[in-house]
């Protein structure tokens, strides 16, 4: 099965689903249907998109909702990886007290103020930002990580930053050496190097799990059955035409989904075993 027919099933499977659907579409055609003889819609077709739209994916087994906000979230059909990015971290935050995560780049802030305590990142003027070092400097050791499209701008010249092209790999390699627990996004197709990691690289610890979020039509996202799929290029060259004074189409086709359980123990020697295992990334 491919997965946009995977995705078709898992959207119309559902009984509830297909009931609510039928409902909208009675409901939209009662009210733009005597409009029409005059080429007036009460409801316009883009509207009709987003409210006609599925409004959660599968990660994990599991339902999560989108995540739908007016800053750089987009709405249906026209998405950014936001809406699934901080779906997952939602929910990954339900599970952890906030007092003990450090959040590396300042994105939840824009969302959900005060919720992170800690946040490192050294360009972000946001005030709640903690720590404006770099992520190399910080001690991580303890800590769980959120981190949410900020590692593949490591090692680039992105906003003026002088790091070499290596430090994303050093940076990856702190994480796995010294959080025992974290929630990583990264969108493939944006960084060399960091499509090198996840596509190339057969390195990453027993107890960090690779997963993928592909885009599929409408706005919506589905979980990649395997990581080749998410090999796609960064952004849309012919929405970036079409909507040239937006965001749009300069967005995520994939994003790669690294987590680790806090319940591992680090030690000096857990420590050690992952910067080995990293070592040959």
């Amino acid at each position: 099965m491919t997965l946009q027919s995977a995705v078709v099933t898992q959207l119309t499977s559902s009984d509830e689903v297909e009931q609510r659907l039928s409902f909208k579409e009675r409901l939209l055609a009662a009210c733009n249907g005597p409009l029409g003889v005059v080429g007036v819609e009460l409801v316009p077709a883009w509207r009709r998109r987003w409210w006609m739209c599925q409004r959660s994916f599968r990660f994990g087994g599991r339902e999560l909702p989108y995540f739908y906000h007016s800053y750089n979230c987009g709405w249906p059909p026209y998405t950014s990886e936001r809406t699934v990015e901080l779906a997952l971290a939602d929910d990954w935050l339900e599970q952890h007290s906030t007092d003990r995560v450090v959040e590396i780049g300042a994105v939840t802030p824009y969302y959900w103020p005060g919720r992170i305590r800690e946040m490192v990142d050294p360009f972000d003027p946001h005030p709640r930002v903690t720590c404006r070092r770099s992520l190399l400097e910080v001690d991580l050791r303890g800590a769980s990580v959120l981190s949410i499209s900020t590692f593949e701008h490591i090692g680039t010249s992105d906003y003026a930053s002088q790091e070499s092209p290596e430090c994303v790999n050093d940076a990856i390699e702190k994480l796995l050496a010294e959080s025992p627990g974290f929630l990583v996004t990264m969108p493939t197709g944006y960084n060399r190097r960091v499509d090198e990691l996840l596509f190339e690289s057969a390195a990453w610890p027993a107890d960090v799990s690779v997963d993928f979020l592909v885009r599929i039509a409408g706005g919506e996202w589905a979980q990649a059955e395997h990581a080749e799929q998410a090999r796609r290029p960064y952004g849309d060259a012919r929405l970036q035409q079409r909507f040239p004074d937006t965001c749009i189409g300069r967005w995520a086709n994939a994003v790669a989904v690294l987590q680790r359980s806090a319940s591992r123990a680090v030690d000096s020697r857990g420590r050690d075993s992952a910067v080995q295992k990293v070592g040959t990334l």
